[in-house]
Formats: C-alpha cells, structure tokens, sequence
C-alpha cells in the first residue's frame, strides 16, 4: 500500500466511522421510543418487554460494532500521525493534517493558510511525497520487527 493510499483509507474510515456514529444515535433514538403500556391492572406483556429487550439488544450489538470500528479507525490514525509528525517542512505537515486528520476541504485549507487554491494542490503534492518516504521506511520498520 502506498502512502496516498493509506492517508485515503484514513479519510474513507474516518467518513464512514461518523456514518456509523450516526446511524447508532438513530437506533438508539428509536429504542428510546419502544415503551411499555402501562395500564391500571397489574399483568405482564410479554410482547411488548420482548420488543424493549430486542431494541436493546440490537442497539448494544451495534455498539460492539461501533466499538470495534473506532479502535482501527484510531489504529490507523495513529499511524498516519507519526508518520506526518516527522515530516520537516511545516507547511506540508499543516496541509496532511488538514486534509486527512480533520478532514477539512480544498477550499477550507487554502482560506487557513492564505494560500491560492493551485498552491495548495502543488504544496499537497509535494507533501504527499514525504509522506510516502517516511510511510516506505516506517512499514519496513514494521515489517521487521516480531
């Protein structure tokens, strides 16, 4: 894998992990929903606690996977910041952690660092290229290590 490669998975999982987000406060919102009738003679309704019980259930077996998500989704992003941490030119750091870290538009970064919208495609050029030096080193590293 490539370091633009990397960098781009990082954005699709970071974009996809909010989905998930997402849709999880919508399941929960709905289970919040399910309620029980209460009614003035004492009885239990097993329908209805089995409908409570099945949300519930539902809702903790996609928090599991929510869970699940969020720790590769750190996994890699851990990656990708040690990595662009050691790039020397400050500006390209700026630009990689703009762009893949908090995932922010052409237009937002150029505004942010009063750059024009062409130079910041070059200066994102140039930083994906250390970014791919250091990636190649550093998945050797790993490679090597037990």
């Amino acid at each position: 894998m490539t370091g633009k490669e990397f960098l781009q998975r990082l954005s699709d999982s970071s974009r996809s992990l909010e989905s998930k987000i997402e849709q999880l406060k919508k399941l929960q919102a709905l289970a919040h929903k399910i309620t029980t009738v209460i009614s003035g003679t004492p009885s239990i309704n097993v329908q209805s606690q089995s409908r409570i019980e099945n949300a519930v259930v539902n809702v903790l077996k996609e928090s599991d996977k929510v869970e699940n998500y969020v720790k590769d989704f750190f996994a890699l992003r851990q990656t990708a910041v040690a990595c662009i941490d050691k790039i020397t030119r400050k500006d390209e750091r700026i630009i990689l952690e703009y762009r893949y870290l908090t995932n922010k538009s052409w237009k937002e970064i150029a505004n942010i660092m009063n750059l024009s919208l062409r130079y910041t495609y070059t200066l994102h050029g140039k930083a994906l290229m250390s970014f791919e030096k250091i990636f190649v080193l550093e998945d050797k590293k790993a490679q090597i290590a037990p």
